[in-house]
Parts: C-alpha cells; structure tokens; sequence
C-alpha cells in the first residue's frame, strides 16, 4: 500500500477508455482522480464512428451534449468538432476516426466533485457518457469508497464499466 501510495504522489494517473464498436458506449462508465493531480486519459476508437471525449463540470451533461451536437461540422482539421466554446468544458480530445487513439494530459480539477466526461459527436451524448470523480485524498476514497451518480439516471452507477 505504501510503495502504491509512494508512486502515485510521483506519476501521472493513467485511465483508458475505449469506444464500444456499435454500441454508443464507452467500456468505462467512471474512474476516480486525486484533486489537483495529473492525469492522462487514452482514449481509442475502434468503432467505425467517430468519437471525442469531452471532460465538462459537474452538471454539465445534458448542456455541454447539445450545444456540441448542434455544432455545425467543420472541414478546419485544426478545430476540435463538436466541441462548444463554452467554460462548461474543461478538455477535450480531437475527433476520433476508426482506428486512432489520443492521449488527453491535464491536471485533475481542485475541487472535489463528479465531472462529466461524454462524446459530444451530434447524439452521442445520450448514451456515451460517465464521470470523472475527483476525491480530495485517493487512498481515503479507498479506504471508504463512494459510487458517483449516474448525471442521467441520478443513481448509483452499478458497475465501473459498460
């Protein structure tokens, strides 16, 4: 436990998250960060969809999930499509295409809470969501974990994952 707590205070908390083909689903519904830590999520798109992965405040879901899906799509490579231009959104990653994987490096928020993260591609974000919870202390939450809601259903997720 010690020697798990000793290399967490040095690295980056890596979380995968993989599009399920066929099935507006990412494999995981929710993961748990460490305030103020880093973290890098890897997302990949074996789906022949396309797909993003847009971190947004607690709350956000349903805001964040139409305002991106009523964003035209855009022929600039350089913009990240679907993504609204809102401070709702804290990351995101490009537009993945069938096959591509990215790695989206942040800083896990200051405050405690259970962010969303969702594919914003137009529809997608009635399905293909989760949160993100941040705890203020790692090995605490551990020692006594707590499930995050569903931002849907407002129910306890009943797995980690899809």
């Amino acid at each position: 436990r010690a020697v798990r707590r000793d290399l967490r205070g040095l690295g980056v908390q890596v979380v995968r998250i993989q599009a399920i083909p066929d099935q507006l689903l990412f494999d995981v519904k929710w993961f748990v960060v460490e305030a103020g830590k880093p973290v890098q999520i890897i997302l990949s798109n074996p789906d022949v969809m396309p797909h993003n992965l847009v971190v947004s405040r607690p709350g956000s879901l349903q805001e964040v999930g139409t305002l991106g899906g009523a964003m035209p799509q855009s022929t600039d490579a350089n913009t990240r499509q679907f993504v609204p231009d809102t401070p709702l959104v804290l990351h995101a990653t490009r537009l993945l295409q069938a096959g591509d994987t990215e790695r989206l490096g942040f800083r896990a928020p200051a405050s405690p809470g259970e962010y969303i993260f969702v594919c914003t591609f137009p529809g997608h974000w009635l399905r293909m969501y989760g949160v993100m919870l941040v705890v203020p202390d790692l090995d605490a939450w551990e020692a006594k974990p707590t499930l995050p809601l569903d931002p849907m259903t407002r129910k306890p997720f009943s797995s980690r994952t899809n």
